[in-house]
């Protein structure tokens, strides 16, 4: 070892201060060398020192040195590190730290710098995608016009002369091309249809919202009026496709009432009446309109069906009636038909950039993706794709035309390039005999591929990165690439950084169990040199908006007071929505903060860190939502490599502290990443909860996997579990003082519950009692009244608000049956039910998909035999078009009294579903407690 350090010493006095571990990969000779470095690690020095030792040791010529980065600021920063190295006069660094000094007067320093020392300068420290401009740039006219235009939506994206940049962005084409292809009528109307179907009759769910939507009429036919259902927009639609003047229910005075037929056809004196389940009192309107001596057509409802056929019955109805020969429009504009719209077309044309990207990075092509898409129940993914190809291909001959290229293309010409000539690809291999790259785990396939066609077998590949630190997935990087580095680069390998310097003991080893949850990992023990650390800080608010926020700003203030800096204290967030409350209260008080997202605190530290948020469900941690439909008919998602991505940023956020902290959560809501971490190393305030429980979890027999509580058979293979027995850690510190204070107040608070005691608090809750009133009464807090009420049921915590859950039953199955496919064929739990109610509609959440939670079912049992299901169908599909148009779930019956209702976007989800389903089904059924629904079959069986 000493002789390692005196060759290090040799080369540069920085090279000293590596660890044993460090100095072995700075001085490793394999040719394929991944340097697995954990957080904090101190990976990056170790890089510079790789190159430091290549050029003044192993004589390297820096031209030689290839060295690559993800984004232009970690290029820069690199540079930096090397100045810094060979400036002895630390003025460089008086420079570059600066804060008052302008990023540009830094850009310029740098330059010059360079200029001073050539050494640095002829190393070429590029992203991915600046080595491959500058790849295509000198040497790729054998696949494409060197003299291209670079496609860049954002400003200063790269490093690139702005000479080379396209005077158009990606998404102004594709704009342009959607109006030149409205010149085509069908695809005009397909469009319009598509845009007011899924994005301007995508209903607001909160009915207090400004400028909340009435439901009575939420479609909106082609011609930019609200209708009632879409039966009716379908008439709407035809009429003014076939350009047939028509008014929308006109009022006509009968004998004993007025009659509001659906649509009037001047032009052949004609009404036509669209018949649903909704409609009343049908045969006496006709009587009555008969007496008028107008002609009156019905359609019914069942007959919509098939869209086909209800456009032949409009046919049949006016053609040979009206004077003129029916017609398709044939002067439509883009921008009248537009008008009022256009705001609607930018997500849409987003959605169109993103699957064009990601067309672009899958191994699919176009013709094999517009097959799976043809065969998707869903028309909002299926009409998409019909749209998109056309886009799509006149896209790509745009850009061909205009020799332009995006940054997918830069990367993808390039790997063609050096793959298709060899005397290309000879000349960067003999360039580029040490290739080394930074944030290994980020990579991509296309970036992999490009690395395989850049090295040969004399090229020393040298990768820095951590698994543990993917977490850019939801950008095309895949953690399987540096996970199985062996596989991909043969004959590799692995040297491990397993000193974390930057965090104490606690929070190291606390983020090492979360890790240890992910089974997709390379395996490493992390360990702090600071063994004199604080326990993390946990407080679980009432309500994280009000005392969660409360609790952040206290503690902030008290920092600054005690005489930290704002450097000193970061407050991460996993989505920018959450840290609203907290935005507004330290503006209110005048209080500056560092606050940024986890994935945007990649790379940084700070003594104290704050992760807020750290909630379950919609917009928690984890935030868990597979890619959207339109997404995985390119690349399908895997919910548990979705779920490990997560618990991987989470153990980003943790590892940014160096010395404290503070993880705020919600009571009774706490996210499953807070009880990842062991009670040993946390101190939890939660109105002097004392001790940190274990979760309890059970344990599957056969696989011996361990499951969440909820369940009562393994997910995994299916068979029962056992119990694993409860732990408790306690925490070593105990206010006896401030315990002794709520003592005298609520003589029983933290006292133990018992039958009796549980018996007692029933009886008050169903006697209406008020928590402070049943507080009193048991002598306990209101808080543990609350806690309690919740874990028996009794009710559930809605942010502030209390919703009762008595009357919703839960009962879990006991027997368990699978179909041939393994999946399961009886339902998870029963979300509603109430049992020996001859007339009962028993709705049940079912996880069909064991391999994917986020796919689930909703199980719809009659208690009888429905004789005209059709009816069913129909009314189901349009609550759902009125109250959830753009989400992915369909209807369809499996027996003559059971349906199940598809739904693609998560369990949590169903709940949302089934409230929403209780409360349409009123207008058909009597509702018993808002849960139980009951009776009346004959309003759906009746013809």
């Amino acid at each position: 070892m000493e002789k390692v350090t005196e060759k290090i010493n040799r080369t540069h006095p920085l090279l000293e201060e590596l660890s044993e571990k460090q100095q072995g990969a700075v001085l490793n000779q394999n040719n394929r060398l991944l340097v697995l470095a954990g957080a904090g690690s101190g990976k990056t020095k170790t890089l510079i020192q790789r190159i430091i030792y290549l050029m003044f040791e192993s004589q390297v010529k820096s031209k030689n040195i290839l060295a690559i980065t993800f984004t232009k600021n970690a290029a820069n920063e690199m540079t930096d590190r090397l100045i810094l190295a060979a400036d002895n006069s630390g003025n460089y660094r008086k420079i570059i730290f600066n804060k008052k000094v302008s990023k540009a007067q830094k850009d310029n320093t740098r330059q010059e710098y360079l200029r001073k020392y050539p050494w640095i300068r002829n190393i070429t420290v590029k992203t991915f995608h600046s080595l491959c401009y500058s790849i295509m740039r000198n040497h790729g006219n054998p696949e494409f016009d060197n003299k291209f235009k670079l496609l860049i939506d954002k400003i200063d994206e790269e490093d690139i002369e702005n000479r080379h940049k396209a005077k158009e962005t990606q998404s102004e084409i594709i704009k342009d091309i959607i109006v030149k292809k409205c010149e085509d009528i069908e695809f005009l109307l397909t469009l319009k249809r598509y845009i007011l179907d899924f994005y301007v009759d995508k209903l607001k769910t909160y009915q207090n919202k400004p400028g909340f939507v009435d439901y009575k009429k939420p479609f909106t036919t082609l011609k930019g009026e609200k209708v009632r259902s879409k039966s009716e927009r379908y008439i709407a639609d035809w009429c003014y496709r076939h350009n047939i003047d028509y008014v929308y229910e006109p009022t006509i005075n009968l004998k004993d009432f007025d009659f509001r037929p659906d649509f009037f056809i001047p032009e052949i004196n004609t009404y036509i009446e669209h018949v649903s389940n909704l409609s009343k009192g049908m045969k006496n309107k006709e009587e009555q309109f008969k007496l008028t001596n107008h002609t009156l057509f019905k359609t019914y409802e069942h007959m919509t069906l098939d869209i086909n056929k209800f456009y032949e019955a409009l046919d049949r109805i006016v053609f040979g009636k009206i004077d003129k020969k029916i017609s398709r429009m044939t002067a439509l504009r883009f921008e009248e038909e537009f008008s009022g719209y256009h705001d609607k077309l930018i997500p849409y044309t987003h959605y169109v950039k993103s699957a064009i990207d990601k067309i672009k990075v899958s191994n699919y092509n176009i013709t094999e993706i517009m097959k799976t898409a043809s065969g998707n129940p869903h028309d909002r993914v299926k009409v998409f794709y019909e749209l998109f190809q056309p886009i799509f291909e006149e896209y790509t001959k745009y850009c061909t035309k205009m020799s332009y290229l995006d940054f997918n293309d830069l990367l993808i010409r390039s790997v063609q390039l050096l793959n298709n000539n060899k005397e290309v690809k000879t000349y960067y291999q003999k360039l580029f005999q040490h290739v080394l790259v930074d944030e290994f785990q980020d990579v991509n396939n296309i970036q992999v591929q490009l690395l395989n066609e850049l090295i040969n077998g004399g090229t020393q590949l040298f990768c820095v990165g951590d698994d543990w630190q993917s977490i850019y997935g939801f950008r095309g990087s895949e953690v399987e690439y540096i996970v199985n580095f062996k596989k991909y680069f043969p004959g590799s390998e692995i040297v491990k950084l397993n000193i974390n310097y930057r965090s104490n003991d606690v929070i190291v080893n606390a983020s090492n169990e979360v890790i240890k949850k992910n089974k997709f990992k390379l395996d490493k023990e992390i360990r702090s040199l600071n063994s004199s650390g604080k326990k993390i800080y946990l407080y679980c608010s009432k309500r994280e908006e009000e005392d969660g926020v409360e609790t952040v700003v206290k503690k902030v203030k008290q920092l600054y007071e005690a005489g930290y800096s704002r450097e000193d204290i970061l407050i991460l967030y996993r989505r920018s929505g959450i840290y609203g409350p907290y935005f507004q209260r330290f503006r209110e008080l005048g209080i500056k903060v560092q606050a940024k997202t986890i994935h945007a605190s990649k790379g940084l530290e700070a003594k104290i860190v704050f992760i807020i948020g750290l909630k379950d469900g919609w917009g928690g941690f984890p935030n868990v939502w597979e890619d959207d439909l339109i997404f995985q008919i390119i690349k399908k998602t895997n919910y548990e490599l979705l779920m490990e991505e997560e618990r991987r940023l989470f153990y980003v956020a943790l590892t940014r502290a160096k010395d404290e902290l503070f993880l705020i959560s919600e009571q009774g809501n706490e996210s499953i990443f807070v009880e990842d971490i062991p009670g040993e190393f946390v101190d939890r305030e939660n109105f002097l909860i004392l001790n940190i429980e274990k979760p309890k979890t059970n344990i599957c027999k056969s696989c011996n996997e361990e499951l969440k509580i909820i369940f009562n058979y393994c997910p995994h293979c299916g068979k029962e579990i056992i119990e694993e027995i409860d732990k408790k850690v306690e925490t070593k510190t105990f206010n006896t003082k401030k315990l002794k204070e709520i003592k005298q107040e609520h003589p029983m608070a933290y006292e133990l519950w018992d039958e009796k005691q549980e018996e007692m608090l029933i009886e008050l809750f169903d006697k209406k009692k008020s928590v402070s009133e049943i507080s009193e009464m048991m002598q306990r807090k209101p808080g543990g009244i609350k806690a309690r009420l919740i874990k028996l049921g009794l009710i559930e915590s809605n942010n502030s608000e209390l919703k009762t859950v008595k009357n919703k039953i839960v009962n879990d199955l006991t027997k368990v049956e699978f179909n041939e496919d393994g999946s399961l064929k009886l339902p998870q739990n029963i979300l509603a039910m109430k049992e020996n109610e001859k007339n009962s509609i028993i709705l049940r959440r079912v996880q069909i998909n064991t391999n994917n939670p986020a796919i689930a079912n909703l199980r719809i049992e009659f208690p009888e035999e429905i004789k005209n299901p059709n009816k069913i169908t129909s009314y189901y599909n349009e609550i759902k078009d009125r109250k959830y148009p753009s989400v992915d779930h369909i209807i369809k019956q499996t027996d003559k009294k059971t349906f199940i209702i598809e739904v693609n976007q998560g369990t949590t989800f169903m709940y949302s579903l089934l409230d929403h389903l209780l409360e349409c089904f009123k207008s058909k059924l009597e509702i018993e407690n808002n849960v139980v629904v009951k009776g009346t079959w004959d309003k759906f069986d009746s013809d």
